[in-house]
């Protein structure tokens, strides 16, 4: 019973957006991850120089957003840089 609640719980929690654009082949975004495992795991990713997450193709945009899904964030593929912003 209190593995249901928690589910509840977390479909009523709102997520926090991490915004992840396209730039020409490139795909980024740049956030401060209070929780150290998560920056571990996605460290293979991280920029040191640019301080920002970078995924070279597709599928590696996929599973970083797949993994920060499952971990309570919303990320959300930015295309247009002109939409970034809209509602």
């Amino acid at each position: 019973m209190p593995l249901l609640s928690n589910v509840q719980a977390d479909a009523n929690t709102e997520r926090e957006r991490i915004y992840i654009f396209k730039l020409g082949s490139l795909w980024y975004f740049k956030y401060f991850f209070e929780d150290r495992g998560i920056f571990k795991d996605l460290s293979r990713y991280y920029n040191h120089e640019r301080f920002r997450f970078e995924f070279k193709t597709v599928e590696e945009r996929d599973s970083v957003m797949k993994y920060l899904t499952e971990r309570g964030f919303e990320p959300v593929p930015i295309v247009d840089g002109c939409d970034y912003g809209r509602r």
